[in-house]
């Protein structure tokens, strides 16, 4: 990453704390807080439990047995962040039943309800109101979604029920098809379902925020049709910059852009490039694609990557996927080889949350000027959110 000057460093710093900073997809795949998994993982492991018996379930009781007593949760990655709100998944992406999925959505948004009661650090967004009065309050926002409307059982009905509930943000697929339209991975990309178009409607009608971040092409295209108000890819990249059947190809971020929607960028590895040692340039490279398309204004982070994870987890879940594409030809989730890398490698510059502040600094030491980083940092998703949701 180009080094700033120690003046310019500072204003960066100054900048940072001083922006709104929105990520438009923290990834929590224990449903936990950033960082909160990691003392629990190590605690595990020095007791002698194998990475076999750790399982999400119990690492998300582990935590939410300290909020019942009454603690505040492991607020250090948070601070070092400089995040003022992240929107986060609840439920399960793919993989399961619709049943399923519907249960763990509710059971994910009981848990965060449960942290709403017992935090003053947590503000539950419902609205852009709340995004404000977390920055002004010092306090962190956290604006509840899905993934996947597998979780709706086929019912629109119960897209009121989760509206109701807080959630805020709708994904239509993730990898693979559903109800609604073919995911980015699924092998014929078939577009929407009528379904798919009388979801956007309720949600348009509710004031959910329609996500497309891994939707298929053609069903992106005609979700972007079907929609009256602005969509959001809250966590991609550009396939143009590297060529990957998460992207999104230009088409889709030029429709986007008629839209007036919103782009978040996202970091994971496995996305950004093929290179041995992935760097926050990288990133930035489909940062700049993005801008170049769709116009400053309406480009963003979303990092989808930066939780705790330890390396032993995450081997073994490389390995399971291994293994059921070689028995099935897929993954339970939706990917195939090529999808993944079986390195892993950690982005140089972006190790994990806590380096969030390096994504300010690497805009500004491309020349983007104090008030399009302020907007790519969070402003201009808080200008969607509010058309969208209110």
């Amino acid at each position: 990453m180009t080094k700033l000057p120690e003046e310019e460093t500072k204003n960066m710093k100054e900048l940072h704390s001083e922006a709104l900073v929105i990520d438009t997809l923290f990834v929590n795949s224990f449903r936990c807080l950033p960082g909160e998994t990691k003392p629990w993982f190590d605690k595990l492991i020095q007791e002698g439990e194998t990475i076999a018996d750790i399982h999400d379930d119990r690492i998300k009781n582990l935590c939410n047995k300290q909020w019942f007593q009454g603690a505040t949760g492991s607020w250090g990655w948070w601070e070092k962040s400089g995040v003022d709100v992240i929107h986060t998944t609840v439920g399960i992406s793919e993989g399961v039943s619709e049943q399923e999925a519907y249960h763990q959505a509710i059971e994910d948004i009981a848990r965060w309800t449960m942290r709403f009661d017992k935090s003053n650090k947590l503000v539950k967004v419902t609205k852009a109101e709340d995004i404000i009065r977390a920055k002004r309050e010092g306090k962190y926002g956290v604006i509840l979604g899905v993934q996947n409307l597998n979780c709706l059982t086929g019912d629109l009905n119960n897209m009121e029920l989760f509206y109701n509930l807080g959630l805020r943000i709708m994904q239509l697929t993730y990898n693979l098809r559903n109800l609604a339209g073919n995911g980015c991975t699924e092998r014929r990309d078939e577009g929407l379902s009528e379904f798919g178009i009388q979801a956007i409607r309720k949600m348009n009608e509710l004031g959910i925020l329609v996500d497309l971040s891994h939707c298929g092409t053609r069903t992106t295209l005609e979700a972007i049709e079907a929609s009256k108000f602005p969509v959001a890819f809250t966590h991609t990249f550009c396939k143009a910059v590297h060529d990957h059947d998460r992207g999104k190809t230009d088409e889709e971020l030029e429709a986007l852009k008629e839209n007036q929607g919103y782009m978040g960028t996202l970091i994971v590895p496995d996305f950004i490039t093929d290179k041995k040692e992935p760097s926050l340039e990288d990133f930035l490279d489909h940062v700049d694609h993005a801008v170049e398309i769709l116009g400053v204004e309406r480009v963003g982070i979303g990092t989808d990557h930066g939780a705790y994870y330890p390396e032993q987890l995450r081997k073994s879940n490389r390995e399971k996927m291994i293994r059921e594409i070689e028995e099935q030809g897929i993954s339970s989730v939706g990917w195939r080889r090529g999808h993944f890398r079986d390195d892993a490698p950690e982005v140089e510059g972006y190790r994990d949350w806590r380096d969030f502040p390096n994504i300010t600094k690497g805009l500004m030491a491309r020349g983007y000027s104090p008030e399009d980083t302020k907007g790519i940092l969070g402003e201009n998703f808080l200008r969607v959110f509010r058309e969208v949701v209110g």
